[in-house]
């Protein structure tokens, strides 16, 4: 038996794999024709499990998260494998009719139907998510959700917020005419009133103090176009009540940014060089009340004298006062120190140079006489004159033109301009070897302007007489001699 048993296996084999064929032919299974073994057990033919050694990655749609505990026949209806398409929608109905398209894993993923990460599935649209927005409900932005409506969603903030800009009410948005543009004031991290607006797009900036004042304090009854900002239009009351110095009743302009800054009321600190007077040397350190008491800052004199009089009247070396000095003491004086002074002559019509540099003012400004002061040598060097012996230049004999001779540098020694009027320096006819004392021409010391032609020249009357026969008006004298000869040429 056991024999018979043995023999008959290959043809029990050969049959069923014949009538595995036959029911393949009738299969739903389609043009399947791997082994039914590879799918089927002995035991049953109706539970059937993944062909062994089969994976469905290599089908092109690999199975993961929700997709590997679905049913096969939830895809493959008809137990047709080839041709299953791969698109999300043939298998799951599109709700968003059409709107968001028919890629479902822009938002969905295999592991749930629930969006995941909605940040991220939101940034391809004109509208990220940030900060709250990442926790709000979509039906908030989407109420027709139900509907599955999603396109032409507003991006505006009031699109969802106008509820809240019509019942805000510190400020009052609406009746203040604030701007619809939320971001402006708000971030999307809150819509509360902890708002941080950027006051620097006003036109205004805020700095100092100005960044604790609350926004009634400037904009009273939610008023917040056309705003002043001019600093007094807000600070009127610290103008009008400023003591040190007044400030009201004209003593000060209204231009509080002069002196003060956004950081504090006080200190203040006036430029004076916006003015026309700027303060410089002992002027910086004098109080404000020395120039302008009784606060008094507008039509404040500018010349020194006006506030240096008594300086003026007092000064005794050299006495200013009784016209012996101009009022204008920049003359002299700076800013530094009234004293030392230091007068520049030069800006006068008689510039000192040479030995005048070091002479002392009393020598040519007796008792503190300044104006009126004669500008001549002589003046001042009469004895100098007087006294001179080498020549003696006594009345008459030189005139008291002490430039002639003399320079600043020093009286002596002295250079005569003879050649102005009658040439004997070198290469003249008159050169020194033909004289060696000016008494050589001069006979009368005392008086230079007599002068003898015929003591170097031929004495003998009878020799000279012939050498000028035919000259009209001819006299053997020296005074005609020079008459014809003012060069000392013959002719």
């Amino acid at each position: 038996m056991k024999s018979w048993t043995r023999s008959m296996i290959p043809a029990l084999s050969l049959f069923f794999c014949l009538a595995a064929s036959a029911l393949a032919q009738e299969s739903p299974h389609g043009p399947l024709t791997i082994a039914c073994d590879r799918c089927h057990s002995t035991a049953t033919w109706k539970v059937a499990t993944l062909p062994r050694g089969f994976s469905h990655a290599t089908t092109g749609f690999p199975l993961e998260g929700q997709h590997a505990a679905v049913q096969c026949r939830q895809c493959h209806a008809t137990l047709t494998f080839s041709k299953t398409s791969d698109q999300c929608a043939e298998c799951h109905s599109d709700i968003h009719r059409g709107e968001l398209g028919t890629a479902c894993d822009r938002c969905h993923s295999p592991e749930s139907w629930l969006v995941p990460d909605m940040a991220q599935r939101h940034s391809p649209t004109r509208f990220a998510l940030t900060g709250a927005h990442l926790n709000a409900v979509c039906e908030k932005c989407h109420p027709n959700q139900q509907k599955h409506q999603y396109v032409g969603t507003p991006t505006e903030c009031n699109g969802c917020h106008m509820g809240d800009y019509q019942a805000t009410l510190a400020p009052a948005h609406a009746q203040a005419g604030l701007g619809t543009n939320c971001v402006e004031c708000h971030a999307v991290t809150a819509m509360s009133w902890g708002a941080n607006f950027d006051h620097a797009r006003t036109g205004f900036p805020l700095t100092g103090a100005h960044l604790a004042v609350r926004c009634n304090s400037c904009h009273p009854g939610g008023k917040f176009t056309g705003t002043s900002q001019d600093c007094y239009s807000c600070h009127r009351s610290n103008y009008t009540s400023a003591a040190n110095p007044v400030h009201s009743g004209g003593a000060l302009p209204t231009l509080c940014e002069a002196c003060h800054s956004t950081a504090g009321w006080r200190p203040a600190s006036f430029d004076h060089g916006r003015t026309s007077f700027p303060l410089t040397g002992a002027h910086l350190a004098v109080p404000c009340a020395s120039c302008h008491p009784n606060g008094r800052f507008t039509g404040t004199p500018q010349d020194c004298y006006s506030c240096h009089q008594s300086n003026f009247a007092n000064a005794s070396n050299p006495v200013h006062s009784g016209g012996a000095f101009p009022t204008q003491c920049e003359t002299c004086h700076n800013t530094s120190d009234w004293r030392p002074a230091s007068f520049d002559h030069g800006r006068t019509s008689f510039p000192l140079t040479g030995a005048h540099l070091a002479v002392p003012c009393v020598s040519c400004h007796a008792n503190g006489r300044f104006t009126g002061t004669p500008q001549d040598c002589y003046s001042c060097h009469q004895s100098n004159y007087a006294g001179a012996t080498n020549p003696v230049h006594t009345p008459g004999s030189f005139p008291t033109l002490c430039e002639n001779c003399h320079s600043t540098t020093a009286w002596r020694p002295a250079s005569l301009q003879h050649d102005g009027f009658f040439p004997i320096s070198a290469g003249t006819s008159h050169s020194p070897g033909r004289w060696s004392a000016c008494s050589d021409c001069h006979t009368v010391p005392t008086d230079y302007k007599v002068f003898s032609c015929i003591t170097c020249h031929a004495h003998d009357k009878s020799l000279v007489d012939p050498k000028h026969s035919g000259v009209s008006r001819y006299t053997y004298d020296s005074q005609a001699c020079y008459n014809c000869h003012p060069r000392g040429r013959g002719g």
